[in-house]
């Protein structure tokens, strides 16, 4: 079992002439479906679709968060260029004011410091091929990074929910043992109240007939056979490395029904007592499978 929660990174060489690495950074937290947030530097852009295609590949769930930085040697050439067609149109237009307005000195690099949009990046959209397999490479190591996260938080919630899935165990096994004791009782009861609402006016057989019908109304044994089941079902998915989540929270709507049938068909204290605390036990299961991939 894996949480969707979890966070990975590496870095590897850029894999051509020049010195530097590719560092990648991903961490992921609970979503009900993959939800990728990719962040790439401007020359990688044309790869974007090979780094989702490897995110899709091994993860399923999750809010997943990638950054991507590309950290060039301090040999590398600055990716800057000056606009040189800017800066004559500059130089010229103070020229002209210098001859207009009669002002003294010269027109020096000093007046292009500070000159808006003079100096813009150099087109890096042709990275050099080799960094492509360093990318797919330095995205892979932070992803089997983040997936051992994953695995370790996984672990901990599974080991919540099977203390919880136990506790349920019990308390299905105590429902089944309380319903076979009470069957009896509620049988008694009901003829004890039909004689005293009739008077004996009705033949015994009727009486025995009408609370033995509504005895098997009100019996949950079916109701607990299938919780117990479902319970089952439960304790195998929690041993799975497979992407459970989302089954476990189907099964969990199915133990949650049958215990709300048991807790409203059901005339006895101490059995709609064990269906509480039942009901309990499957939110806090529920609260924590949010967080399961």
């Amino acid at each position: 079992m894996r949480s969707m929660t979890g966070f990975g990174a590496a870095a590897v060489p850029l894999g051509n002439r020049a010195r530097g690495t590719i560092s990648v950074q991903a961490k992921s937290v609970n979503q009900r479906f993959l939800d990728l947030k990719l962040s790439l530097p401007k020359e990688y852009a044309a790869w974007e679709g090979d780094v989702r295609k490897v995110v899709q590949e091994r993860l399923s769930r999750g809010r997943v968060d990638l950054y991507v930085a590309r950290e060039g040697s301090p040999e590398e050439r600055p990716r800057v260029e000056i606009d040189e067609e800017l800066a004559r149109a500059y130089v010229a237009q103070w020229r002209r004011l210098k001859r207009k307005l009669r002002l003294a000195g010269e027109v020096d690099l000093a007046l292009l410091r500070g000159v808006p949009d003079l100096y813009r990046p150099r087109d890096s959209s042709g990275a050099p091929p080799a960094e492509r397999t360093a990318l797919v490479r330095a995205v892979t190591s932070a992803l089997r990074e983040l997936e051992q996260s994953r695995a370790r938080e996984g672990e901990h919630l599974a080991d919540d929910m099977r203390l919880r899935v136990r506790a349920l165990e019990k308390l299905a096994a105590q429902m089944a043992e309380r319903s076979e004791a009470s069957r009896e009782g509620t049988r008694r009861r009901i003829e004890e109240r039909m004689r005293e609402l009739l008077e004996n006016k009705v033949d015994e057989a009727r009486i025995v007939q009408e609370a033995a019908f509504q005895v098997e109304r009100s019996d949950v044994t079916e109701e607990i056979v299938r919780l117990q089941s479902h319970l089952a079902g439960l304790r195998e998915l929690l041993e799975s490395d497979d992407a459970v989540g989302k089954r476990i929270d189907f099964l969990l709507q199915e133990v949650q029904r049958e215990v709300n049938t048991v807790a409203s068909k059901s005339s006895d204290l101490r059995l709609t007592q064990l269906a509480v605390e039942a009901k309990g036990e499957v939110e806090k299961i529920r609260e924590q499978v949010q967080n399961v991939e």
